[in-house]
């Protein structure tokens, strides 16, 4: 499984709803629930399971869900 794969797959975990609502155009006003307070949840959930460190830098860059994928697929190590 890429870590792409296994991104979709927690977001899909976290939003309880399947990995095929999630591409990577997707913003959070798209997903229900995905909230302010979800995507403070969502990043801290994000960190634990890959062991990263998202930086201030990194969030101002987070639009879509392919930003998302791309930021932690650079910083996690394998």
């Amino acid at each position: 499984m890429s870590v792409k794969d296994k991104i979709l797959h927690e977001l899909a975990l976290f939003f309880k709803t399947e990995v095929n609502e999630f591409h990577e155009n997707t913003v959070a006003s798209d997903i229900p629930g995905w909230d302010s307070l979800a995507h403070a949840e969502l990043l801290l959930t994000l960190e634990s399971r890959f062991n990263i460190s998202l930086e201030l830098s990194d969030l101002m860059m987070m639009n879509t869900v392919g930003d998302l994928c791309s930021i932690i697929e650079s910083k996690y190590k394998i």
